[in-house]
């Protein structure tokens, strides 16, 4: 034994224990039956906090990109929009009808914005995987949801989208992330002590429904005027995204969007972007939304897209048009969400085959649809 060892056999004996109780720890925690257990009776929304949400749905993109290779899976990116607005079951259920062998992965999370889809590669990357992100008009912020920032991250990604001063602002942030990228204690803690706690009370049903919205609870559709609201000051972070979205600023939200076409060009990876509808209603009745202009942020998002590999499709004003199909400013109603949800399963394989000229089974899946 050295004398080192000798003089702090205390020291090193603590830092000892330490390590195999982290070792253990994530070990016995990032288990993938606890993990699907844990996503099988997760808390539904309003019903716990921000970051419980937030760490729910990583440990559902957790088990979602470990999934075995093999068929195509095609995993849908995008905010709570994309939660609520992406039927995957209904998805897969048409392709099957169409003999076509892929799976659907919804991936949404709540506020995620555009500098964010890098940050989570890990979980829509691979060869096999088709990514289509679908954003909304206020994705392009130039300001991150710091809640999110201690488990939505990659420290590498995080090094090439923060300049210098962001880094130095959000360093606690930051410091977290880096923390929650390594430690699946700190990525998914507060889950579990929520978990905990509702399992001692024996309160750890299946939710009812994959969605934030319970689909038969939802309030009968309505029309809303088009009479304008007062809007929000750009203080509130959601009305600031929708304004920084539009214009030409180089924000930090656009800067993702070009790293993620770079990822896929480098990659070689099929991704597709376009919108997820947003209801015309809310450009009056919305205070986050009134008197802000969609169609610039469309325009940008094709300007960075022109040229690259990325497949777009735009979006859908006859959707948009219909009150009827949502169930508040920004989200689809079950209605809207059968609706958006086989479009995609159309719209997704016909792009695809475009870009993968040999693929039988696409092909054949558009040829029915078109049918």
């Amino acid at each position: 034994m050295s004398a080192f060892v000798r003089r702090h056999r205390h020291a090193v004996s603590s830092l000892a224990i330490l390590a195999a109780v982290l070792v253990t720890s994530e070990w016995l925690l990032g288990a993938r039956w606890l993990l699907a257990w844990i996503d099988a009776r997760a808390p539904v929304f309003n019903s716990a906090s921000t970051v419980v949400h937030i760490q729910k749905q990583l440990v559902h993109m957790e088990l979602a990109s470990g999934r075995a290779a093999g068929s195509t899976r095609v995993a849908f990116v995008g905010s709570s929009s994309v939660v609520n607005g992406v039927d995957v079951a209904l998805i897969r259920s048409a392709w099957r009808a169409c003999g076509l062998d892929w799976d659907a992965q919804n991936l949404g999370a709540i506020g995620l914005l555009a500098h964010e889809v890098p940050l989570l590669k890990r979980y829509w990357s691979g060869p096999d995987t088709v990514v289509v992100y679908l954003y909304n008009s206020f994705s392009f912020a130039d300001r991150p949801m710091t809640e999110a920032m201690a488990f939505r991250w990659d420290t590498g990604e995080g090094l090439r989208l923060l300049a210098t001063p962001e880094w130095w602002r959000y360093r606690v942030d930051v410091s977290a992330g880096i923390a929650g990228e390594v430690l699946t204690l700190v990525r998914f803690g507060e889950l579990y002590q929520e978990m905990f706690r509702r399992a001692s009370r024996g309160a750890v049903p299946r939710p009812h429904s994959a969605f934030d919205f319970d689909p038969g609870r939802e309030a009968p559709p309505a029309r809303h005027p088009r009479v304008a609201v007062e809007a929000l000051p750009e203080s509130v972070r959601l009305r600031a995204a929708f304004l920084e979205s539009q214009g030409d600023a180089d924000t930090l939200g656009y800067r993702g969007l070009r790293r993620f076409v770079q990822l896929a060009h480098e990659s070689g990876q099929l991704a597709v972007v376009g919108p997820v509808p947003e209801p015309e209603f809310g450009l009056w009745t919305s205070r986050y939304r009134v008197g802000t202009r969609p169609h610039e942020v469309h325009a940008r998002v094709a300007r960075v897209l022109d040229g690259s590999p990325v497949l777009r499709f735009e979006g859908l004003p006859q959707v948009e048009a219909d009150d009827l199909l949502f169930l508040d400013h920004i989200h689809l109603n079950k209605a809207g969400r059968a609706f958006y949800s086989q479009y995609l399963a159309r719209r997704v394989p016909e792009l695809v085959a475009r870009k993968r000229s040999a693929d039988p089974a696409a092909l054949a899946c558009v040829a029915r649809a078109a049918g």
